[in-house]
């Protein structure tokens, strides 16, 4: 339990990057993909966590117009982000689910590339 704690902890913390309030760049998209690919977790649980516990709690933050842009830091991951065995089932922003729908087709892209 404590290993999948520990790939957790690193999946949330690559996905809490889409959500701060700067622009994306690409090499942060490999970072999430090579930390996907790295971890225990295949690319289908890896999506389901970022959109049933990392989106439901961040996605205030893309919501913002003073939103965090340095990072969230693995206490406040941790005390925030949860376990969902079941999807969430929350009203999302169209806007930020548009980008993060954007971000995780480019992920799945960079992922690819490490996958062969």
């Amino acid at each position: 339990m404590a290993m999948i704690k520990h790939n957790k902890l690193n999946l949330w913390v690559a996905f809490s990057e889409l959500f701060l309030a700067t622009e994306i760049q690409e090499y942060t998209f490999e970072y999430i993909a090579k930390t996907i690919y790295e971890s225990d977790f295949t690319l289908e649980q890896a999506e389901f966590s970022l959109w049933n516990e990392v989106y439901p709690i961040l996605e205030f933050n893309k919501l913002s117009s003073d939103g965090i842009w340095e990072g969230f830091g693995d206490e406040y991951i941790l005390t925030n982000i949860k376990f969902q065995k079941e999807s969430c089932k929350i009203k999302r922003d169209v806007s930020v689910s548009k980008e993060i729908e954007r971000c995780w087709t480019e992920i799945v892209k960079f992922y690819s590339k490490l996958d062969q």
